[in-house]
């Protein structure tokens, strides 16, 4: 084998690597966003609706929610 086509070969297994690492990449920044989005989802119809109360140096507040 020539160093010519070693040197083919060897650039076009580090461009697929490349683009494997990205897809890697790609595939799990979906994952983060999808999780992150499903627990916000969550948070917010798990929420309790009526009235909050709370208690701090400023007194009793009481909101409507």
């Amino acid at each position: 084998m020539s160093f010519q086509a070693f040197s083919r070969r060897k650039s076009t297994v580090g461009i697929r690597m490349a683009r494997s690492n990205s897809l890697y990449l790609i595939i799990g920044a979906l994952i983060v966003v999808i999780a992150g989005f499903s627990i916000y989802a969550y948070r917010e119809e798990t929420k309790p609706e009526g009235v909050s109360i709370s208690i701090g140096q400023d007194g009793v507040k009481v909101q409507e929610e």
